[in-house]
Parts: structure tokens; sequence; C-alpha cells
């Protein structure tokens, strides 16, 4: 199959679209791919050749780099299917708030917050396992403001 032929990410690494993935069949693959379009291989050919040789190579790598992160890959998983705009419950926007003023006055709720974000990872599989897509935005959203809340800097 060519590269310019495949819909998406997932079909080009001959990957279910899922959020759980083969991480070992990822690399494989990857480096498979990789070989099969190596400059070396287009030493003698063309200057178009070598340059979709060198198109091929950045849709692989990106591929790659967005599919070998699990945040990434639900992100991409998700925008096949609806859009990544959401806007957050207005109780869990006042969730963060108080977490954030806690943590500005010292309390340690890392505990707690990775726990939450485990759980919330959990039902994003659950979510898009059974195509609930607006689920799925909403779940990863709130993993985004979960992370952003943890890695804040705080100043003494």
């Amino acid at each position: 199959m060519e590269i310019s032929e495949v819909t998406n990410y997932f079909e080009l690494f001959g990957l279910p679209k899922q959020l759980d993935l083969d991480s070992l069949s990822l690399q494989k693959t990857y480096f498979l791919l990789q070989k099969s379009i190596h400059p070396d291989n287009f030493i003698n050919k063309p200057e178009i050749e070598k340059s979709k040789a060198t198109e091929k190579a950045a849709i692989i790598n990106k591929a790659y780099k967005v599919l070998s992160n699990k945040f990434t890959r639900a992100e991409y998983l998700i925008s096949l299917h609806t859009s990544l705009e959401v806007k957050l419950p207005d109780d869990f926007v006042e969730q963060t708030f108080t977490w954030h003023e806690k943590l500005l006055d010292g309390e340690d709720l890392s505990s707690t917050l990775i726990t939450l974000k485990e759980n919330l990872w959990t039902e994003l599989g659950t979510h898009i396992k059974f195509c609930a897509w607006p689920l799925s935005t909403i779940c990863l959203a709130k993993i985004r403001s979960i992370d952003r809340i943890i890695n804040i800097p705080l100043v003494n």
C-alpha cells in the first residue's frame, strides 16, 4: 500500500484504532517503514523519487511521533471522529480552581490528582472503545487540565 493511500496514522502502521497500542509493534513497523524509504535506496533514482521518499519519511515521522505518545494518540484518535473543542463542565472548572488554591497554600495533592488522572485515562479508554466521542473529548480535556495543574510551578 502506498503511503499516500493511507487514510490515517493507525492504518499506516497496521494498528487498530484504539487508545492502547502495542508500542513494540509500533516501533518495529516504524523502523521497517523508514528502512524502505531510506535515502540510500534512492541514490541513483531521479530527483522526483528522492523527493517523494523525503515526503513519505516526513509523514512516517509525524505519524510515529503522534502515535508513540498516549496523549497525542488520544487527541488524534478523537480528532478522526469529532472536534477537540469542548467546554468543560462548570463543576470541574470550579474544582480545578480549588485544587490550584490548595496547591498555592502548600497542600500536597499529587496522589489525589495522579489517581484522578489514572481513572480518567481508564474512562477515556472506555469512551473510545464505545465510540462515545463527545465524552472522550471531555475526558481528554480533563486530563489536560489536571496535567496543567500538576505542572504548575509554585512560588514560595
